[in-house]
């Protein structure tokens, strides 16, 4: 029954860890699309003589943020899979005794 329970408790934090970083990826689009929107808006004043500076400095933050989400999402679904394993191991564990 402890093991059970306990398995039934990890499944349902896998569930919320899962349903969490959807939330968080929908908030990064939203937030990248709000960015998108006030820069075209912005492009829209031809008389700045920084704008191509601004371009490129919004390209390499922009390939920074997806380098470290990658980095991040990936160090993530690692985490999530290296507790599915964990949970298989202790599952056939505990089917052998």
């Amino acid at each position: 029954d402890e093991l059970e329970r306990r398995l039934s408790e990890m499944k349902n934090k896998l569930k919320e860890m899962n349903a969490k970083r959807m939330e968080l990826m929908a908030r990064e689009n939203m937030a990248h699309a709000n960015r998108r929107m006030n820069t075209a808006l912005h492009k829209m004043d031809e008389n700045n003589p920084f704008l191509r500076f601004e371009e490129i400095e919004d390209h390499i933050r922009d390939l920074e943020l997806r380098i470290n989400e990658d980095h991040e999402r990936d160090t993530f679904d690692m985490k999530i899979a290296k507790l599915e394993r964990e949970m298989k191991e202790k599952d056939e564990v505990s089917l052998t005794k």
